[in-house]
């Protein structure tokens, strides 16, 4: 699952995943992307020749319209500081964790204040391998990136 936009990233991980779907969510705000919308990314998966293998839905971040353990990775870039509230970013960390399958991966990369505060979110969530980057200066404002684990097996508190 990404969480990007134009689906830029959407249509890159359904290349490196020939045999796989890559799903894509956004609220389609106008605000940072002009023309962003369900349908350009629809025509972009298309243009691309992936459109038979992705999918697109409209949602929200911090309830993902999505079951418990549906994804095998998910990636999210520039999005989550896009939610005005900490407390909202925080619930965006915990619903991708809740929809990541037991071994499934997270990569997020956002602008550098808020990276350490996912990852430790991430973290509290029980993940593991939970490592954030160096500051990189090949963005926009400036990014890190913060990748983690969900573990093979759930975490049992008996």
């Amino acid at each position: 699952m990404s969480v990007c936009g134009r689906g830029l990233l959407l249509i890159a991980a359904a290349k490196l995943v020939p045999q796989g779907h890559a799903v894509d969510i956004d609220i389609w705000s106008q605000v940072d992307q002009s023309d962003n919308s369900c349908e350009a990314t629809l025509r972009s998966a298309m243009l691309e020749g992936v459109a038979q293998r992705v999918s697109v839905h409209d949602g929200d971040m911090r309830k993902l319209p999505f079951a418990d353990g549906s994804f095998d990775a998910t990636i999210a870039h520039f999005a989550i500081h896009h939610v005005s509230t900490r407390e909202g970013r925080r619930a965006a960390s915990r619903e991708i964790v809740r929809t990541l399958k037991q071994g499934g991966q997270v990569a997020i990369s956002d602008v550098h204040p808020f990276v350490k505060s996912y990852a430790d979110e991430l973290r509290k969530s029980d993940m593991t391998d939970v490592e954030v980057s160096d500051l990189s200066l090949w963005t926009f404002p400036p990014a890190r990136n913060v990748t983690a684990r969900k573990p093979a097996q759930r975490v049992s508190l008996k």
